[in-house]
């Protein structure tokens, strides 16, 4: 804190005793020695110097001065002294101006105690270097007219600046061709100008001290390049800057590439405009953003433009549009702690397509929200196809309509409330294939409620209705349907049985339990099902040998209690066939149920164990 006092006092003496009766000396080859001897005679330090010049009358020049503070040793290329013509007044010697020229600091030095002996008029730094265990300057050049001191540990003083920068280096963050012209005072500072390049990107503005903190008052930000390795730390390093940014008034920020919170930028547009921070939260204010695209949810955004507004620390979405997935999306909504409510959600024509297994990855979801609630939904003309992995399917003119629904609730996905409406035009999973079908559901309380399900195939339907209260742990459910000529193949896809089935279904299904869990549904369901099987054909394979059997089934009558199911014995009908099959199983315990399929083709009898998916064969006796 002393270092630079001692300097200023002995390069003092130096002006005074050589103004007041040297001055003829120091344009002579004594001028040195003289001034040498003179700092040995009054200066507690140690002090050196190459060389003194004196220009008449005002201004001493030091050549390589250097000084010994402690165990510290400092040194400047040049110092320039430019006295006062009045020399001393009030109390006070005064000086005109001081210039430090090349050197290097290990801090910016303290010279509050000058103040009570000395009116310093200008001070000046140019060309040094600083190196603080917390932040490097490089380049640096300082200009203060009138600079003030006020407290001991205060670096920079107080009055107009001119500050110039090569290089300044903070948190593992370097600034470069830092221009800062201002106003600094112990409150209601002033930023005129600002000018420095970080990131990339080249940033200009000015800003205003209040009581709260700072105001940006006129920022732009052009051309800034920040990584997600970089936005995850801004918050820390937000924390750790030593004042405090408490408004924007203005803030543009141009052709940038920023990620941030999984979503990625490109080539965006960004302005706040009176908008109050809480930390680098905002708290009130408006925000409008464009970028050419955007990556979120592992899909590309073309064109998102969107006008956020801040109020209490929530986030009003007062319009967002964006193309994506080849087709537009628009909706408007409030970003709360509680989740994500949007007063309308439109959509036109979107379309995605999976074709290889890293597309199954990508799949658009709904992401991890708590919360999730919108009023108006309209999705139309929606299209999605997967061929990546069997069963292939596909969505075809899909259209979801939905009215004050609520679909996730506590991070649980569901239809909490409201109603929904969905319609497709083609869909199918593997070979079957419905047209013009239709889900309507509404939920009220917990309790959803499938109103209605329409599947038409093509040489049937399947009319279905349902009932869940996954509001309660225990789920209570209900299933009723009804179908006739609906194709039953898609049991080949999920069912392990050694043999292959296509046939036409009519069925009855009343069915219910309870849903909690996986364990619990299996050890609750109850109910019953009547089925019969026509134009059926079963590819039965055994000891190398391929028989492809014609067969129908009348009534079977399966029943469910408690989770233990019951088929009794029946009879497959079909030309040259002769097969029955029969079984009961406990969901909890498969492994010691049975369901047998018996068939006898000529003098063979071949019994296929459907639970454990072996197949036994025995030959008819010999005759004699």
């Amino acid at each position: 804190m002393k270092k630079l006092f001692f300097v200023f006092f002995s390069f003092l003496i130096i002006a005074l005793a050589v103004c007041a009766t040297l001055f003829g000396l120091m344009n002579t080859r004594l001028a040195t020695p003289i001034a040498s001897w003179l700092i040995s005679q009054w200066s507690p330090n140690e002090i050196e110097f190459s060389q003194v010049e004196y220009d008449f009358p005002y201004h001493i020049k030091l050549q390589q001065p250097k000084w010994q503070t402690g165990s510290e040793i400092l040194g400047f290329h040049q110092v320039d002294i430019w006295l006062n013509s009045q020399i001393y007044q009030d109390g006070k010697w005064l000086i005109d101006s001081v210039l430090f020229d090349g050197g290097e600091l290990n801090q910016l030095p303290e010279l509050n105690q000058l103040t009570s002996h000395i009116q310093l008029h200008q001070l000046a730094l140019h060309n040094i270097t600083i190196n603080q265990d917390d932040y490097q300057i490089a380049g640096l050049s300082l200009q203060v007219k009138n600079p003030t001191w006020t407290h001991d540990g205060q670096e920079l003083p107080y009055g107009e600046i001119q500050l110039a920068a090569q290089e300044w280096h903070w948190q593992g963050e370097e600034a470069t061709n830092l221009l800062i012209d201002a106003n600094y005072q112990p409150q209601d500072s002033t930023i005129y100008g600002m000018t420095l390049n970080w990131r990339g990107g080249q940033i200009s503005g000015q800003a205003e001290q209040y009581p709260q903190g700072w105001s940006l008052v006129n920022v732009t930000v052009n051309h800034l390049t920040l990584p997600e390795s970089i936005t995850q730390q801004l918050d820390y390093k937000w924390q750790s800057l030593p004042f405090v940014i408490h408004h924007i008034n203005s803030l543009d920020l141009l052709n940038s590439n920023i990620t941030w919170q999984g979503i990625q930028l490109i080539n965006a547009d960004l302005s706040l405009e009176n908008t109050d921070l809480d930390g680098l939260i905002p708290s009130q204010g408006t925000l409008s953003l464009h970028a050419d695209t955007a990556q979120w949810l592992g899909v590309q955004w073309v064109d998102p433009n969107t006008t956020l507004a801040f109020a209490n620390h929530h986030l009003i979405i007062q319009d967002f549009t964006s193309s994506v997935l080849q087709g537009n999306i628009q909706l408007a909504g409030q970003w709360t702690d509680e989740g994500l409510h949007l007063t309308s959600l439109t959509a036109q024509g979107l379309k995605w397509f999976g074709d290889k297994a890293s597309d199954l990855e990508q799949i658009p979801v709904i992401p991890d929200w708590d919360n999730l609630q919108i009023d108006s939904l309209s999705l139309d003309n929606i299209q999605l196809i997967q061929t990546a992995q069997k069963p292939f399917w596909q969505l075809s003119g899909l259209n979801i309509e939905g009215q004050n629904t609520q679909l996730l609730k506590s991070g649980h996905i569901g239809l909490w409330s409201g109603s929904l409406r969905l319609s497709a035009n083609s869909a199918s999973l593997g070979d079957t294939i419905t047209s013009q079908s239709l889900l309507e559901m509404h939920s009220e309380q917990g309790v959803w409620q499938l109103s209605r399900a329409f599947l038409p195939f093509q040489q049937g339907y399947l009319d279905a209705t349902a009932q869940w209260d996954f509001g309660q742990g225990s789920g209570p459910w209900q299933l009723k349907a009804h179908g006739d000529g609906v194709p039953v193949d898609l049991i080949n896809q999920y069912l392990n049985i050694p043999f292959q089935v296509s046939a036409l279904a009519e069925a009855d299904i009343d069915l219910s339990g309870l849903g909690g869990n996986a364990l619990v549904l299996m050890h609750t369901l109850t109910g019953k099902a009547a089925v019969s099987l026509r134009q059926g054909i079963a590819t039965l394979k055994y000891d190398n040998t391929t028989v492809i059997q014609p067969f129908g089934v009348d009534n079977i009558q399966m029943r469910a209690d408690r989770g233990r199911i019951t088929i009794p014995e029946i009879s497959l009908t079909g030309a040259g066939l002769k097969a029955s099959l029969f079984g009961d199983v406990d969901l909890v315990a498969p492994d010691a149920g049975q369901l047998l399929l018996k068939t006898e083709q000529g003098c063979q009898n071949v019994n296929f164990d459907l639970l454990r998916d072996k197949t036994l064969v025995s030959e008819c006796p010999a005759t004699k």
